[in-house]
């Protein structure tokens, strides 16, 4: 999963049981391997924040 690819770093990727090879922001990624399986369940907000990947799983839950 890719966003901001043209180096936009407020991007951020929504997913629904989210399972990539690779997810990239801005150039900053993150693989498979190196996200935990509490990160790929539910619906999933990934952004980056400080040149870090951060993963907010289950984050519609917390908006009701």
């Amino acid at each position: 999963a890719f966003a901001g690819s043209s180096g936009f770093k407020q991007a951020k990727i929504f997913a629904s049981n989210l399972n990539p090879e690779m997810v990239c922001i801005a150039g900053v990624y993150q693989l498979a391997d190196g996200i935990s399986a509490e990160d790929k369940e539910g619906f999933v907000e990934v952004s980056l924040v400080y040149d870090s990947l951060i993963f907010q799983a289950n984050f519609l839950e917390e908006l009701s």
